[in-house]
């Protein structure tokens, strides 16, 4: 059983670990879970916005029972069998109902209708921790690299059919979790800043091409999901330390600026938004 709060036009909910039956989906009755085929692990989950899911295809990156990563196709609720499309996964996004984007920190692949399509290469990032794209042909890649302490942060920015893609620091933060895009070229990013601090701060980088614009808050001690509505309002789950404990939040970001946050009750620490109202 899957429980939601709701901010708007968003849903913050519990990362899942299968996929839920679409009757019960639709009545909001507790859903059965189904297994994916050959799968050991989901690693992460991608549904074009705009859709509804119980008729749509949504993309599972997904550890096959060989050991690579891969993905699987969710049909109407119901996963296919997970494949090994290069350069592999673990992390995935579905821009449209016919193409999702599978990546690491080796390189992105375009995936139409299951088939591996086109591979960009990316160079100078040691984790990728997430894909996003605001078209089928344009997508942001965010991760970090260096030693455990001295990380940095870094973005790369790739058009479909590029030989490779640069990857660019973003000065004095220090990890990039989470990134949506609005509209193409139109991207935020989210994560901390810690620079040798205590307790770190959440940032949030508006990325638009090579320009990047990082806010800093002086509340929150670490950003971790976001979502974007539309190409100037999203919402993001971050972390506020008081008393010595974590205290989960959900914040509005407009036009990459960091706005009010507001306490998450239920600490799902996972969202989704499909309209910027």
């Amino acid at each position: 059983m899957m429980a939601r709060t709701w901010f708007g036009a968003c849903a913050i909910a519990a990362m899942l670990s299968a996929v839920l039956a679409p009757a019960a989906q639709a009545s909001g009755a507790a859903a059965a879970a189904r297994r994916v085929p050959n799968a050991q692990d989901i690693t992460d989950l991608s549904c074009p916005r705009g859709v509804v899911v119980t008729h749509s295809v949504c993309g599972l990156g997904a550890q096959t029972d060989d050991g690579p990563n891969g993905m699987a196709l969710v049909r109407n609720g119901v996963p296919g069998h997970a494949s090994v499309v290069p350069p592999g996964g673990p992390k995935i996004t579905c821009p449209t109902a016919t193409t999702c984007v599978v990546g690491n920190a080796e390189g992105i692949g375009w995936v139409v209708d299951g088939r591996s399509t086109v591979i960009t290469p990316i160079t100078g990032m040691d984790v990728l921790n997430a894909i996003a794209c605001g078209s089928v042909t344009q997508c942001v890649v965010v991760g970090v690299t260096g030693a455990t302490n001295h990380e940095h942060a870094e973005y790369a920015v790739i058009h479909r059919g590029e030989d490779f893609a640069p990857v660019h620091r973003v000065p004095h933060v220090t990890d990039l979790e989470a990134a949506a895009c609005g509209v193409a070229g139109k991207c935020v990013a989210v994560g901390e800043a810690g620079e040798g601090k205590v307790t770190p701060q959440g940032v949030a980088v508006a990325i638009s091409g090579r320009h990047t614009a990082t806010d800093r808050s002086a509340t929150l001690s670490g950003l971790d999901t976001v979502s974007c509505g539309s190409a100037g309002s999203c919402f993001a789950t971050a972390d506020r330390l008081a008393g010595g404990e974590l205290h989960p939040y959900v914040v509005h970001l407009v036009k990459g600026k960091l706005g009010k946050a507001v306490p998450d009750p239920f600490a799902f620490g996972d969202l989704s938004c499909w309209s910027s109202s």
